[in-house]
């Protein structure tokens, strides 16, 4: 992420941190962004604007007076909880190894992933959360039984106390529970009257995978908008 801002910047990008976007206002040409940050309220205008903002995508798409729902961009917030693998347990685990996919999840289920510093956990689950409320990135210690029970079926040599609790997240979903999986939303909006406006929603966690390839293509976009 530090390499790709120096590249912005280098390219005559700026990457300002710490503000709040208060409003979208639609102006002849173009966008005017009205923000906050540490000085104060400000105001930027742009001939496109790109809403890349997870979890907060629908309540920016709502400052233009897009109503999400009923374009079929319902947020559904999902809570993925993981566990870090111990013991002997942990020195037999080399790579990534994924349950047999079910339709029924609402994600590929447990499975192993190994982070930078050679660790090992498991995850995430899935759990539906209200995107009202407050994100709670807590994870509950007794939750170890269904990981360990998902787990070993898979890795046979696992024991219950190889398991401890260790992070959480929450992606953003376009599909709720019991609901067929949906691929990423991303367009631009003229359609909806919003020309210069590119929505993406529902970038879940393989669009940090994919996020290069993205901003290629939101790039492509913006070229044919503005040519």
């Amino acid at each position: 992420m530090n390499a790709i801002r120096r590249q912005a910047e280098a390219d005559g990008g700026m990457v300002v941190c710490g503000a709040t976007v208060d409003g979208l206002r639609r102006q002849v040409g173009g966008w005017e962004v009205v923000y906050t940050d540490a000085d104060g309220p400000g105001a930027v205008t742009a001939r496109t604007v790109i809403n890349a903002a997870g979890l907060a995508a629908q309540a920016v798409m709502r400052l233009t007076g897009m109503d999400p729902d009923a374009a079929g961009l319902t947020l559904y917030s999902c809570k993925g909880r993981y566990f870090s693998v111990h013991g002997e347990a942990r020195k037999r685990i080399g790579g990534l190894v994924y349950p047999v996919p079910d339709r029924n999840l609402a994600g590929l289920g447990i499975h192993t992933v190994v982070d930078y510093q050679g660790g090992v956990k498991l995850g995430p689950d899935t759990c539906y959360v209200d995107p009202a409320d407050e994100y709670d990135y807590g994870v509950d210690p007794g939750l170890g039984g269904t990981f360990y029970d998902s787990a070993v079926r898979y890795l046979p040599f696992l024991r219950p106390d190889d398991l401890a609790p260790d992070m959480a997240g929450v992606r953003p979903k376009l599909s709720g529970p019991g609901q067929p999986a949906r691929d990423f939303y991303i367009a631009e909006e003229s359609s909806r009257g919003l020309p210069g406006f590119i929505n993406l929603a529902g970038i879940e966690s393989p669009g940090l995978t994919a996020s290069l390839a993205i901003g290629r293509h939101v790039a492509d976009m913006v070229g044919e908008f503005l040519a």
